[in-house]
Formats: structure tokens, sequence, C-alpha cells
């Protein structure tokens, strides 16, 4: 189990040097952000097209239910989504021709769907284009007991397709968007005090109790890397942590912020999609995660897709999640041995 080493003498210097050209370059792309909104140069609200109604919202749920349960021959008929081919990790289906459907793989299903939680408080509290949440469906009978989540289609192609066709300036545009994104998400604070009930928790744990505080996520953090010492003790050997950092607020964060999560819109907007693992964390999760994942998809030999390969976009994930956080990203990588044992 190769991991990251704790940066000493020159590797202390060059990520120093890395946080500083990061903050400079985020810095600059933050004020010009401001700059072209206030000029109304970058809509400062959401389009009237957000809120068109859907093909759907005058069915019944007993409609919209028996439509995904026996209406596998019109929803052949449909254009297909942009999906996993491996049948066992599809858990999202057209269900019209502007709507899908997607199972809610959050247990237990008699509260609120995390997703859709998710979806409405961005739709409400920012401009990033997501799919609108049109109805929330429970299936429970002797055999089967699951939500779905009907949300709009969003026409286009996964940005890991486009990609690899896009200049050098369309690649920086995209990262300006999605950083821009990240910082309205930023500004999203924990909220408990208008959603008593929310309970969704994001990637890193989905079935514990909600945190109240960072220094509730810390003492969480810190817990499973002490997990992790016990059970890996050859991962931690001659290594020594600093403290994490317990002030800031819990704030919402995508968790799986993948190009395969970043549509590019027929109409030219990026969509941000796939909201599974949403939650509310330190700010500087989005940032770990996003790597964590890409190491891990490359240690299990699934390096296929463009986010694993492509050495541009690993450059721009520290500006595009408001990073570089390397003692956070270290604490992460020791103590993910504690989380997913």
């Amino acid at each position: 189990m190769n991991g990251l080493l704790a940066p000493t003498g020159f590797g202390r210097l060059r990520v120093l040097v890395e946080v500083c050209i990061y903050s400079m370059l985020g810095f600059v792309a933050d004020i010009s952000y401001d700059v072209l909104r206030a000029l109304r140069i970058i809509a400062p609200m959401r389009p009237a097209a957000d809120y068109q109604p859907s093909s759907i919202d005058d069915w019944t749920d007993e409609q919209l239910i028996d439509l995904h349960v026996n209406g596998s021959e019109e929803r052949a008929r449909l254009p297909p989504l942009h999906v996993n081919p491996d049948p066992k990790f599809v858990n999202v289906w057209p269900l019209t021709e502007d709507t899908v459907c997607k199972r809610d793989n959050h247990v237990p299903h008699d509260g609120p769907s995390p997703e859709a939680t998710a979806l409405d408080i961005v739709f409400r509290a920012t401009t990033i284009p997501v799919p609108r949440v049109r109805r929330t469906l429970h299936l429970s009978d002797e055999l089967v007991d699951e939500t779905f989540t009907v949300m709009d289609r969003i026409p286009g192609r996964p940005l890991e397709q486009v990609w690899p066709t896009l200049s050098l300036l369309g690649k920086l545009r995209i990262a300006c968007i999605l950083r821009s994104y990240i910082r309205q998400l930023r500004a999203i604070r924990h909220p408990r005090a208008f959603i008593p009930e929310l309970m969704f928790k994001g990637a890193l744990d989905r079935y514990v109790t909600p945190w109240e505080n960072v220094s509730q996520f810390v003492a969480w953090f810190v817990e499973r890397y002490e997990r992790s010492q016990s059970y890996f003790p050859e991962v931690h050997k001659g290594t020594t942590m600093e403290p994490l950092d317990v002030t800031g607020p819990l704030v919402l964060t995508h968790c799986d912020i993948a190009m395969r999560n970043v549509m590019m819109g027929d109409d030219g907007r990026v969509y941000l999609i796939d909201w599974e693992y949403a939650g509310f964390y330190p700010r500087w999760v989005e940032y770990v995660n996003l790597r964590n994942w890409i190491r891990m998809m490359s240690w299990g030999g699934m390096s296929t897709s463009v986010d694993t390969t492509d050495k541009l976009w690993h450059m721009l994930i520290p500006f595009m999640t408001m990073g570089p956080y390397p003692k956070q990203e270290l604490w992460f990588e020791r103590a993910r041995y504690g989380i997913d044992n």
C-alpha cells in the first residue's frame, strides 16, 4: 500500500510554492468572475428556462410508477443515456423525453431523498445548472422497498467525451466555470437550522449521525485515522501527523466531481449532475475526495477514463476545488483505510 509521503525539507518548500501559486491564480479568477457578474456579462440569476414546466407535471405518482415498472417498451424508444455500460452499475433510466428516473441508494427509504434534497438546495441557492427534481417516488411491497427520484433529463455529453476535443482555452474555461460552482457551494452552510431532519452525509460515511460542526467531523475523522493505525500499522510506521484544523464551517460539497458527472449541455451550459454523495463537509473535502478517487481508480487498474489520465486535468484540480490542501490530503490518505474498513 503505497501512499502519500509527508513532505520534508525541499518537499515542504515545493508544497508551499504550489499553495501560493494556486492561491494567486484563484484570487485572480475569483476577482475576474465577480467583475463579470457585476457587469452582468455572467448572468447573476438563473435563466427563465430553468423554471419551465415538465411533461410529467400533471401525471399522478401511480402513473409514473406504472410507466417505470411496466413501460419498458415505451422507454426503449427513448434516446439512450450516457451511463455505465455494465448493467450492474446502472441506476438511472430514461422515463420520458425530458425526464429520467434514478434509484436512490440511500437507506432508509422512508426519509427524504438525500440527492433530491441536495438538488433542491442547489437549485434554490445557486445558479449552478443542475437537473431539476420533479418527483420522488416510493415503491414498497412484499418484494420491493425503494425510492426513485424523477428529475430533468440533460441533453448533452459528459465532459470525459468532450474534453479531448477542446482547445487549451476551452479547457481552462471549463475549469473556471467549475471553480465558480464550488465557490457558490462554499456559500451554502450547514442547514440544520431550517432542515432539521437532514440526514445525508456523502461519500465518506453514509450512515452516521449528522455533524453539527467541523469539530465533530474532525473528531470522527481522527477516530477513523486511529482505526487505520490499528488495522494497518505498516502504513503508518515512521510517520507523524500535524493536527487537523478544527475551524471553519461545514459547506455543501458535491463529493464526486468526476468528468462523467459534468455534462456539456446542448444549450451550451455546463451542468453538474449525480449529487448522490453530496453532503456537508469542511471546505477541503471536495479537493481530497476527488484526488483520492483518481488515485483509487489508478491503483485498481481502472484508469481508463480521461480524468484519471489527463495531466492538465490533474493540474487543474487544485484550482477548480479551491485547493490544494496537502496536509488534509495526507490525513485523508492515512485515514482512508479506517474509513473503508
